[in-house]
């Protein structure tokens, strides 16, 4: 019953490491230089957008049903937003916070 899913979560991994969709499936990193999977990047413009939905719609091609990782993807994405915009609002320091455990997670290559 899990394999469906199994095999579209292992296709977002197997395509990062295909030569002809790396350059869709990879994005270099807001927080520094690396070069990160895609499902671990932080939309910073419409291009990131963009490439969001290149990279879905290939996946949706290539496995035919749900791939697993967008809610965390999209989930990275609002902790980045709002923590950002809490730190603006009230001094905090969230974001920072928020930060050091992402380039944590990068190193330990959970992305």
């Amino acid at each position: 019953m899990l394999r469906p899913s199994l095999n579209a979560l292992e296709m977002t991994y197997r395509l990062a490491e295909d030569p002809s969709a790396a350059e869709l499936m990879h994005a270099r990193s807001s927080f520094g230089k690396n070069e990160i999977n895609l499902f671990c990047s932080i939309h910073t413009c419409t291009e990131d957008l963009i490439r969001k939905v290149e990279a879905l719609r290939l996946l949706g091609q290539k496995v035919g049903t749900c791939f697993q990782r967008c809610v965390g993807w999209d989930a990275l994405n609002a902790i980045s937003s709002v923590t950002f915009e809490i730190d603006q609002a009230k001094g905090t320091s969230y974001y920072s916070r928020f930060l050091i455990i992402l380039n944590t997670f990068k190193r330990m290559t959970l992305c």
